[in-house]
């Protein structure tokens, strides 16, 4: 089977999650074990406990996935220089494969060099693969469209576990996504 129709097939029995007027919802966040960059295991909804940033991205990507890395590093260094809120300087940065049969966890340190990102749990980045069922579920919580990875969305999704959820477009200015971040719980 290729990887396609594989994806196409995991991601059949996917539905959205209804988003509000405002352009919040309530994300149940499941709770699955991803592997990082380094291969190390981590529970998402844990990464999700306090602020947070995910964006769906895979490595072999040359359209949208390139200039939203490019973003989130942006917002990575300006949160670190001193957000406007102080919970905003801990908010996680996280990439979610929508690709888990192309990018391993040695794909994504290959995209994080290429980009010249810095990953790790002390950076405040992870970029996620893992088991394209669990994954899976991660997507349906997210309204994630699947099967064909070249048609994924390039939103961003910040919130946490606790929180409702809001949405921003992958390239609104670091400035404005900076600000949302710190919104986040207050």
């Amino acid at each position: 089977m290729r990887r396609r129709e594989a994806l196409c097939a995991i991601g059949s029995v996917l539905a959205a999650p209804g988003w509000a007027q405002d352009g919040s919802a309530r994300v149940q966040v499941p709770d699955v074990r991803l592997q990082d960059q380094s291969g190390a295991a981590h529970g998402l909804r844990a990464l999700c406990g306090g602020p947070v940033v995910i964006g769906f991205f895979y490595t072999g990507c040359s359209t949208v996935c390139p200039p939203q890395t490019a973003a989130l590093r942006a917002l990575r260094e300006r949160l670190d220089a001193g957000a406007p809120k102080a919970g905003a300087a801990r908010a996680r940065l996280l990439s979610i494969t929508v690709d888990p049969l192309g990018d391993s966890p040695e794909a994504i340190r290959a995209y994080a060099r290429r980009f010249d990102v810095r990953l790790g749990l002390d950076a405040g980045w992870l970029m996620l693969t893992g088991q394209p069922a669990e994954l899976a579920r991660v997507w349906r919580a997210f309204g994630v469209p699947v099967g064909d990875p070249e048609a994924h969305s390039s939103l961003l999704w910040l919130g946490s576990a606790r929180d409702r959820w809001t949405r921003a477009a992958a390239l609104t200015p670091t400035a404005r996504l900076a600000e949302l971040v710190g919104s986040i719980g207050a």
